[in-house]
């Protein structure tokens, strides 16, 4: 993913109108990865394992959220 991304770090400007949805951006996976090699530095460790737990809580809550709808459509359709 790292690679696919494009290793770009852009912060998009929104004053620049439709095109501030297709500015390249950094994920934070790949943010991650490209910043890995300077773990020793207390800040960027600090901050790194801040972009990891929030990357870990977002996708925790979207598995949750895809069950539960998951639950619902399943009863509605008399599958459960």
């Amino acid at each position: 993913m790292f690679m696919v991304a494009g290793s770009l770090g852009v912060l998009p400007n929104p004053l620049h109108g439709s095109v501030f949805f297709l500015t390249h951006v950094l994920p934070l996976a790949s943010a991650i990865v490209n910043k890995s090699e300077a773990i020793a530095v207390q800040s960027i460790e600090s901050a790194l394992f801040g972009c990891g737990v929030l990357l870990l809580i977002t996708t925790s809550i979207l598995s949750i959220s895809a069950k539960v709808i998951e639950r619902i459509v399943k009863r509605r359709q008399g599958l459960v």
